[in-house]
């Protein structure tokens, strides 16, 4: 999120067609319009007491260290946008018992190469796989650490990630084509 701010300073960050387009970058985990913590990130410092995991990402590892300060014994599940979706971290939160779903981009590690394919097949159409840890395959439930990768064919296609559906968990609307 961004926090409101005009005045001089080095840690202010300018994202142009943003609804605020000048002010501090928050990176934050919240909950039911609050928030429950949060990292500061400046143009300067980057990403302010970060813990860095070894194999994840800085943003990966932000995720990771927000959701290192939920209450586990709640069930959680946490959605994000493609910055922060990788397979790598998904499987991370799921050994922690917290749920994740959240778009990804054509790039992200570990993605299976049915997702990275960039060829459009039939309209309104709906591919997955699971990402499965080296030790479990074949399955078409999740278990373990298994992630299952999306992709949804619209004008565009749409890649996602999920460690809380099962892959034959849908709901069918009526839709017309464009």
């Amino acid at each position: 999120m961004i926090v409101n701010f005009t005045g001089r300073s080095t840690h202010t960050i300018w994202l142009p067609g943003k609804p605020i387009p000048v002010g501090y970058k928050v990176l934050a985990i919240c909950d039911s319009g609050y928030t429950l913590n949060w990292l500061f990130t400046s143009r300067v410092d980057s990403i302010s007491c970060l813990e860095k995991h070894p194999n994840l990402s800085p943003t990966g590892s932000v995720v990771l260290q927000l959701c290192r300060t939920l209450n586990p014994a709640k069930r959680h599940i946490v959605y994000m946008d493609n910055p922060f979706s990788t397979v790598l971290l998904f499987r991370k939160l799921r050994k922690m018992s917290i749920g994740a779903v959240g778009t990804t981009r054509i790039n992200s590690a570990e993605l299976p190469d049915m997702s990275k394919d960039k060829t459009m097949t039939a309209w309104n159409s709906l591919t997955g796989c699971v990402a499965t840890t080296p030790k479990a395959s074949g399955r078409e439930f999740l278990s373990g650490g298994d992630v299952l990768c999306q992709r949804w064919e619209d004008n565009n296609i749409v890649r996602w990630l999920t460690t809380v559906h099962y892959w034959n968990e849908y709901t069918l609307s009526e839709s017309r084509k464009p």
